[in-house]
């Protein structure tokens, strides 16, 4: 999506008035490299069905799942039978069989199985119980992968998208492993037009932040 930067920034600075939610630079570039894997058609898309259904301001999640057309209600459910299906195949003389997998649903799943007990706990429940056993597995899903995001969210925060502040008193962003970037102002993700000078608290408050950076990468 990088050469989509402007178009982006455009959207997103309409979401912000539509919904008369502010965005900070930070939280922008938050939104920016969460999105930046998608092709900016989709992106695209995905912002217009938000206009057209969202009641209030997309979390980055949500713009997410619209990307990737998720059905969440049948990702459990499909999720939950895999898991009943390990349970009759394996039974309970084994161990946890999502433990080794490294796809995202399996270790999601691993996580439920230890908090339901252990494999050998979840291997001696009764067919009677499914349907409850489903409603605690399915608010344990859905909390596992909240804090999932929320750590995306996090990390993305704080492992490349913190300013810092250059000798001459630009900005760049650290975790920038562009030569180019060395020594000035980063120019990998879009950037504040300052001049190498914080204006932030200098009369620029009315500036859109569109404004605020710079129009593609090098």
């Amino acid at each position: 999506m990088r050469e989509h930067v402007e178009e982006f920034m455009k959207a997103m600075t309409i979401l912000s008035e539509v919904y008369d939610r502010p965005l900070s630079r930070a939280a922008l570039l938050i939104y920016y490299r969460l999105l930046e894997k998608y092709p900016w058609e989709k992106v695209k898309a995905a912002l217009e069905t938000v206009l057209k259904t969202c009641r209030f301001f997309p979390r980055p999640a949500e713009i997410i799942s619209l990307i990737e057309g998720r059905d969440e209600e049948a990702e459990i459910l499909s999720a939950w039978k895999e898991l009943l299906k390990e349970i009759r195949e394996k039974g309970s003389w084994s161990e946890n069989p999502f433990r080794e997998r490294k796809d995202e649903r399996s270790r999601r799943i691993a996580e439920i199985v230890e908090v339901l007990g252990g494999w050998k706990a979840c291997c001696e429940w009764e067919e009677k119980d499914y349907p409850q056993l489903l409603g605690v597995f399915t608010r344990i899903y859905r909390a596992l992968e909240r804090a999932e995001r929320k750590k995306a969210v996090m990390e993305a925060a704080s492992k490349e998208m913190i300013f810092a502040e250059e000798k001459d008193g630009g900005d760049y962003l650290e975790g920038c492993d562009k030569q180019e970037c060395v020594g000035r102002s980063c120019k990998a993700l879009p950037q504040p037009r300052n001049g190498g000078k914080d204006k932030r608290n200098s009369g620029n408050a009315g500036r859109s932040v569109q404004e605020d950076f710079q129009k593609d990468c090098p």
